[in-house]
């Protein structure tokens, strides 16, 4: 097995499945299979209007090709993300093109929560 036939799921999503009550049952979407995730940030926010948030970003390297758009929600590891914009894609001209080593995309998508404390 090849290092990028490994990795997690990321879903972009596409809608939400409730109930007749509205509680949110899950998300419908499309699948991202073999995806490497790393953390790329971590931060407090304070300001006014808001008492403290916690911001959490991610980096996506999903595989050759994928397209994603900035602003899109993606669900990484069971919470919601949003795309904060398109990174690269590293094998757009690359020669050879049929190349054995492809490239990943990149992208970072973030989520904040907004607490009464840190």
């Amino acid at each position: 097995m090849f290092p990028s036939q490994h990795g997690e799921s990321v879903v972009v999503v596409t809608g939400e499945r409730r109930n007749e009550f509205g509680a949110l049952l899950g998300y419908d979407g499309t699948e991202i299979k073999h995806c490497v995730v790393a953390p790329a940030g971590n931060s407090a926010e304070i300001s006014e209007g808001v008492i403290s948030a916690d911001v959490t970003k991610m980096q996506v390297f999903a595989p050759p090709g994928t397209r994603v758009e900035e602003g899109a929600s993606v669900l990484i590891r069971g919470d919601l993300y949003t795309v904060d914009a398109m990174g690269f894609d590293y094998a757009v001209g690359r020669v050879p093109v049929v190349s054995r080593h492809q490239p990943r995309v990149v992208f970072t998508a973030s989520r904040g929560e907004a607490h009464d404390h840190i």
